[in-house]
């Protein structure tokens, strides 16, 4: 992966039928850095390409890489995608998106992804 071969990484993985999970991450999080797309056409090929495996893949982490990279659109709307509430929580946080992160831990009913929320009004 460090020669950013996923494809062939993923053709191994699904030959001796070995979880692939680390690899897609991998190359999400390289498209996002290196890719010379708009990030319109980045986001749909993250969503085409990880559609399958939704369940497995973390898009929190994903969206961590484009905020930390200054891409917030492509942040918001993979975290979209994430269906944990507790992973999007802490990253709307760090984004100071506060409205939609009470929103969606009111959403989940989950006394632990509203503490800290909690703790940012005092």
């Amino acid at each position: 992966m460090r020669r950013r071969q996923h494809l062939l990484c993923l053709l191994i993985c699904e030959y001796i039928r070995h979880d692939a999970s680390f690899v897609l991450l991998d190359w999400a999080k390289s498209k996002i850095l290196y890719s010379i797309d708009t990030e319109e056409e980045t986001l749909k090929a993250i969503e085409l390409n990880l559609a399958k495996r939704s369940e497995i893949i973390s898009y929190a982490e994903i969206a961590t890489t484009a905020f930390e990279n200054g891409k917030f659109m492509v942040a918001k709307r993979l975290l979209d995608l994430e269906k944990r509430v507790d992973k999007q929580v802490p990253l709307l946080l760090e984004m100071n998106e506060y409205e939609v992160a009470l929103k969606k831990a009111c959403e989940s009913q989950d006394p632990d992804t509203s503490t800290p929320l909690l703790q940012i009004s005092v």
